[in-house]
């Protein structure tokens, strides 16, 4: 007997449904799995919510996301020609795309500076890990899914397994510079943010999409569209991802979990670890030791864990956590000079007085004083030193080349731009401002 559909109402892309087959069947039931069940409690965007309060949205409701936006691009791959999908790389190609940050643990990048745990590799362990439920369903669905799945995420894992190599123009449905991935938290981000930087034209991209023997290509009626789709990626870097009140906060969450890890080395037994800061969850006390986490510790570990966290450091006997913790918990950020225009010799000046000035008062400088440079290149033409799928269109003759040939918009985004930002305490602002107004020549941050 066949179920009535099933359907998720989705805040961007309306009504995402699951038939009656097999492979949504699949598809439900690792949602459903607690390690899935987990990213409902990972932030996508982090700290972003302490500038923008809208973007609380969630790891899991991405995944959802990502899955739509593939199922599209499967859809696609069909009209242009049924034997471009058979039904297993369909499989493969959906279940990765719905698990491909399976791996991410809380507060993502921040946590993954500290602690050396890469989301990527976790996303592997957990599949192929015969604990997990995610890969029991695998297993009972096909018992080489697991593995399949594996090699989608890591080509080199497909060779050391001796499993066949996917085509590209699959892989880069998941993984590329045009990819189901970038078309869902473009989208998502920028609707939670509550700004318009990340709305492209997906709807006609994707009606345009083709293959040749070297992947997937953007027809030229979609040009400008593909062109689109770029700049608003860069646009949300430059004004989210990277906005300096996000970064504030994220340099303070840094600092906050790099001091907890220091003063854990200094401890001689457990009594002394719990004393660091009184009520810490076991998970977080085990995630910053020198040992690496068991998969289950890991996947303990989740947003509201490191939440309670920083709540608990504020009342840390080391003042430098417990004056992290207060901050961060009542959102008083560090302040920000950036100097990203300013002349390397006036800031290395600057930096200098700066330094000169807390060393003389006796101030910890690495916990008052940071420096930030984020860094991003909005577009990769194709390089044999950089693993990235380049975007290729068809021009006015027909002929498909790499995008930046007939855009020079994008041309000039093919270089890396950074930012050169010193984020601070409120206590030395006095000193701060004193150094940029002698050596900068002033100004309000």
């Amino acid at each position: 007997m066949s179920c009535d559909p099933k359907y998720f109402n989705d805040p961007v892309h309306g009504l995402v449904s699951f038939g009656d087959s097999l492979i949504d069947h699949l598809l439900l039931n690792l949602i459903d799995s607690v390690e899935f069940q987990r990213l409902r409690r990972v932030r996508q965007l982090g700290m972003a919510e302490c500038v923008f309060p809208g973007a609380t949205h969630t790891r899991l409701s991405h995944g959802i996301g990502v899955l739509r936006e593939a199922r599209r691009f499967a859809d696609r791959l069909r009209e242009l020609d049924e034997s471009l999908l058979s039904e297993e790389q369909e499989t493969v190609l959906l279940v990765s795309a719905l698990l491909h940050d399976l791996g991410h643990g809380p507060f993502s990048h921040v946590f993954e500076r500290i602690t050396d745990d890469s989301h990527l590799d976790r996303t592997v362990e957990i599949v192929l890990d015969s604990s997990t439920s995610i890969n029991a369903m695998l297993v009972a669905f096909d018992a080489q899914l697991p593995l399949l799945v594996g090699s989608f995420f890591i080509p080199d894992f497909a060779e050391a397994t001796d499993m066949d190599v996917w085509p590209e123009y699959l892989t880069s449905i998941v993984s590329s510079q045009l990819d189901a991935d970038r078309f869902d938290y473009l989208v998502r981000d920028s609707h939670f943010a509550g700004v318009k930087y990340g709305v492209f034209e997906a709807d006609w991209l994707v009606k345009h999409l083709n293959v040749d023997d070297k992947g997937i290509y953007v027809q030229r009626k979609a040009f400008t569209a593909a062109e689109s789709f770029v700049m608003a990626r860069h646009h949300m870097y430059t004004s989210v991802y990277f906005h300096h009140a996000t970064r504030a906060a994220e340099v303070m969450l840094e600092r906050l979990f790099s001091r907890y890890k220091l003063l854990l080395r200094g401890c001689t037994g457990p009594q002394q670890v719990a004393e660091v800061v009184p009520g810490a969850p076991p998970a977080v006390v085990s995630a910053f030791g020198d040992a690496k986490l068991s998969l289950d510790q890991y996947l303990a570990l989740d947003d509201s864990m490191l939440t309670v966290f920083i709540y608990c450091c504020q009342g840390a006997r080391d003042p430098i956590l417990s004056a992290l913790g207060w901050g961060l918990w009542n959102r008083r950020l560090w302040k920000h000079i950036d100097v990203t225009h300013a002349k390397t010799t006036e800031v290395v000046k600057f930096v200098g007085h700066v330094r000169d000035e807390l060393e003389n008062q006796g101030a910890d400088i690495n916990y008052i004083w940071a420096d930030d440079t984020p860094a991003d290149t909005p577009y990769r033409p194709y390089n044999v030193l950089v693993a990235e799928v380049p975007i290729r269109v068809e021009n006015g003759a027909g002929i498909v080349v790499e995008i930046t040939e007939v855009s020079e918009a994008l041309h000039s985004l093919t270089k890396q731009y950074s930012l050169a930002r010193y984020y601070f305490a409120s206590e030395v602002r006095g000193i701060v401002k004193q150094a940029e107004a002698e050596v900068l020549g002033g100004g309000d941050h």
